[in-house]
């Protein structure tokens, strides 16, 4: 061994040795065990495939595929017509667009304004625009204008009744709309809250609504009276899915 040679190996040994915090050789690791049983414990992980329910099992998740890239920062808003094509409200570029299978079309745009959100109604898309507080209508011709402009800046959530009247979740401060189809308003109701997030129709065609600061959900009865049924805790209801079965 030459000298240049003797020198590396032994500087080398001492990296080793260094490392090993003075001690060689060096001891391999032993296998490490734990048990994870709860939902929060299997989220620190990144579910791939499957979902985690709130009892902690393991269950193989729903498909999950890519409709369509939309090309904008956010998608807040979708909606489906019953004769097919889909669409979609975005943020940032505030545009809404139609899909059908592969193709994706323009049909309003409200730049700079977000779409929060979107209702069709025979065969009219409803669109409503934040935080310029309006709701735009798409006629099947493909022609637009404005079709409400009430007083509050946010305008969050559309739902159609069963006689096509548009009902109209707004805020700061939180109030429910009802519009006919000539586009004639009506308050139907103040809630003591910030905004209405949320509004969708039961089976029965009850109407609910969902508020924000704090957290509500109201059903309207007869002569529009409203009804708390729920109330979380929590700052806000941003979403409703009325069940076939009642729930």
């Amino acid at each position: 061994m030459t000298i240049r040679s003797r020198t590396s190996a032994l500087s080398l040994l001492a990296a080793v040795v260094l490392l090993s915090g003075g001690r060689a050789p060096i001891q391999a690791a032993g296998p490490m065990f734990w048990t994870v049983a709860s939902q929060a414990g299997f989220l620190e992980g990144t579910p791939t495939g499957v979902s985690i329910d709130d009892a902690g099992r393991v269950v193989v998740a729903p498909l999950v595929s890519v409709v369509a890239d939309l090309s904008a920062p956010q998608a807040w808003s979708l909606a489906r017509a019953t004769d097919g094509p889909w669409f979609a409200g975005t943020g940032g570029t505030g545009r809404v667009l139609r899909g059908r299978g592969a193709q994706v079309d323009t049909i309003l745009n409200v730049e700079p304004s977000a779409i929060h959100a979107l209702a069709v109604v025979n065969g009219r898309v409803f669109a409503a625009s934040s935080p310029d507080g309006r709701v735009h209508v798409i006629e099947p011709d493909g022609s637009s204008r404005v079709f409400f402009d009430p007083a509050e800046s946010y305008i969050w959530a559309l739902a159609a009744d069963q006689q096509g009247r548009l009902w109209v979740g707004a805020g700061h401060p939180a109030v429910v709309y009802r519009v006919d189809a000539a586009g004639t308003s009506q308050v139907v109701y103040r809630p003591a809250a910030r905004h209405v997030v949320s509004l969708a129709m039961d089976t029965t065609g009850r109407m609910y609504a969902g508020t924000d600061t704090p957290a509500r959900l109201y059903r309207f009865g007869d002569a529009d009276r409203p009804f708390v049924v729920f109330e979380p805790g929590l700052s806000e209801l941003r979403a409703i899915v009325p069940a076939q079965n009642g729930t």
